[in-house]
Formats: structure tokens, sequence, C-alpha cells
């Protein structure tokens, strides 16, 4: 971790690169060594020696409390539809369409202690999360996909720095706008729905980890969903999480796989995980052009 000033300042001596970490609940009863190892390695370094000791038996303890479960035996997360006018708007969005128009989808109302976990971590700090059934399809399928993103511009010909902490900033866009004369550069929206995917009866949590766990944390029965249906276990990965996450033919084979609620439990652990940024950069060129007439 970054070495701090004498005076417990936040701020990091001079010279030091700034970094700043979050607490993270992580499934490392499902991790082997190796594997927890390399998503840990930048907490285990700012451990001493003692404290790395009763740390890591911390993690074998949850991998020997893990063997202790039974095998899970019913998978089956969906309850009921959800009422096709609370999402007739989101599915007329031409972005939608894009990307869920060719694929078998449905929108469920599932039971999120039955979502198997593909991503091994999720923020400690909870959700605000409504009670209501109107604020849960607000909270659960949002209709403003746009990625929050902190703009910097070098004049008169940048770059234009585009950096967010989210990491789905996939590039950015760029479009005129032939009314008004101007051009404009901003991120693809994110798809940011509760998603799961359905592949042999067992239903994989794909994205809104941090909102399904909330919803867990505050006794949550049920919680809206787009639910896809994949044809194979290699379907359900996140390649985008890297140690991050569970390989998909590694779950399909566990009696008892991770599941979200398990980020409350014996099975994880805490750590701190350095926060990341993301970003674009884009470069301006500019030349007169005279057109004679």
């Amino acid at each position: 971790m970054t070495n701090m000033n004498p005076a417990g300042s936040n701020h990091p001596l001079r010279g030091e690169v700034a970094k700043r970490f979050r607490e993270v609940s992580v499934l490392a009863g499902f991790m082997d060594e190796a594997h927890f190892g390399a998503f840990a390695q930048e907490f285990l370094s700012t451990l001493s020696d003692p404290d790395k000791v009763a740390f890591l038996q911390a993690v074998q303890n949850a991998r020997i409390h893990l063997a202790t479960l039974p095998a899970m035996a019913d998978f089956a997360a969906e309850i009921k539809p959800v009422d096709a006018a609370d999402v007739s708007a989101l599915i007329a969005q031409e972005r939608f369409s894009e990307i869920f128009g060719a694929s078998g989808y449905r929108f469920s109302w599932v039971d999120p202690k039955k979502l198997v976990a593909v991503q091994a971590f999720v923020n400690v700090q909870q959700e605000e999360v409504p009670l209501d059934e109107a604020g849960l399809l607000e909270y659960a399928l949002p209709t403003d996909w746009s990625v929050p993103v902190e703009l910097s511009f070098i004049p008169p010909l940048g770059p234009i720095y585009v950096v967010t902490s989210s990491p789905h900033l996939a590039g950015v866009q760029i479009r005129t706008d032939a009314e008004t004369g101007n051009i404009i550069i901003q991120p693809p929206p994110h798809a940011n729905l509760v998603q799961v995917l359905q592949v042999g009866g067992r239903y994989y949590l794909r994205n809104g980890y941090h909102r399904v766990a909330g919803a867990l944390s505050e006794g949550v029965g049920s919680i809206p969903a787009l639910v896809v249906d994949a044809v194979q276990p290699s379907d359900v990965g996140i390649p985008t999480l890297g140690w991050g996450g569970f390989n998909g033919v590694y779950l399909a084979g566990l009696q008892r796989p991770p599941l979200v609620s398990d980020f409350k439990g014996p099975i994880s652990v805490q750590i701190r995980m350095r926060e990341k940024r993301y970003g674009a950069s884009v470069s301006l060129q500019i030349s007169p052009l005279n057109i004679g007439v």
C-alpha cells in the first residue's frame, strides 16, 4: 500500500504513486492457492509475515468449510415472469434490440439465493436497495445505460481523455449532430441490467453483482432479471474478469458451486483491492479546407 507521511495525511509522499483501495469480499473457499495468490497478490504484499500467515489460514478455513457443505440439488431460480408492461419501455430501446434481439431472452423474477456466482468478488460497501416491486424493477432493470466518465481536454488539439472507474467502458463513440454542427464523443452505453444465464438448469449471474448482493443483505426474496438461455458452460465465463472470475466449465462440474449468497459467510474473506481506472484517449487533427464555388 502507498506510504503515507508521518502526520497521518491521506496524501502519499512525494515521488510515490497514489493508490486507492476498497474493501471487497472474495469467495476464497472456491479458489486454490495458485488462483487466490494471483488474485490477492497486491493485498498479500501489504501484510506483515505474521499477518500473512494468519490471513492465509483464514483462507484455508474457508476451503475446509466448503468441504463440509452438501451438494446443491435445487437450482430452479425462476419464480414468475415479469409483467410485460413493466419492461415494455426497456424492450423498445433500439440498443436493447441490437444486443438481445437475436437471443432467447425473457424477464423473470428470480430467487437471488439460487444464483451461481461467476465473479469471485464484490464490494463490501452495500447498495441502497428498494423493497417495493416498482423500486426493484428500476433497481435491477434500469433504462439509463450511460457509463459515468470524467473528461479532460488539452487545447487546442487534445488529446481528450475519457476516464472512468467503471469496467464497462468499451472505448468511445464519435458521432455528429448535423443540426447543431456538434461533434459528440461519448462511451457506448452498457446494458446495465441484472442479467442471468441459464445453462443446464443452473442460473449464473452475468451482471449486477453488487445489486444482487445488496438485495440478499436486505432479505429480498426475489429480484427481476433478464434471463438468457446459453448453449454450453463455456458461454458463462466473463473474460474481462481475469483472475477475478470463475471458469464456466469449472462451475458446471461442481456439485456445490459458488453462490452470490456466499459473499456473506464463512466461504468468503475480506481483502483490500486496488481500485482500477479505465479510459481512452482521442486525438484531433484539424486541417483547413478550401472549397471553391
